[in-house]
């Protein structure tokens, strides 16, 4: 299959002192269905951010919106990430990305996707729906 060359769109957000980046399809509106990328943590993240937002351009290309964040206390994101309870104040950001993705796009059906440590907390916030 070719691989279509898509101009990269993102909009830079904030939620729950969270920094992230939308990658929105060509047509807001036109999908019912959007995906939150849960990436790894600590070097892991580091090695797998270019894939990750890759996947993030094909996606949106494809017209569905998707959501990359940086955890509350991990690069680009604001606060302490050797805090007490940053594993719930992660799963927190889970469901703040959500709704963030829902204001900004409309969709009405999330997929998480994540990657080594993100992929247990997608399991772990599913769980908790």
């Amino acid at each position: 299959m070719a691989s279509v060359f898509v101009e990269a769109c993102l909009i830079p957000v904030v939620f729950d002192n969270c920094r992230g980046w939308l990658h929105p399809p060509t047509e807001v509106g036109t999908s019912r269905r959007g995906v939150i990328v849960c990436g790894a943590h600590g070097f892991e993240d580091l090695c797998s951010r270019s894939s990750l937002r890759l996947l993030a351009e094909e996606l949106s290309a494809r017209e569905i919106p998707v959501l990359r964040f940086d955890w509350r206390g991990t690069a680009d994101s604001e606060g302490d990430g050797e805090a007490p309870h940053r594993v719930a104040t992660w799963l927190g950001n889970i469901g703040e990305a959500a709704r963030k993705l829902v204001d900004m796009t409309g969709v009405e059906e999330i997929v998480l996707v994540g990657l080594r440590l993100g992929a247990l907390l997608a399991l772990e916030a599913e769980a908790k729906t």
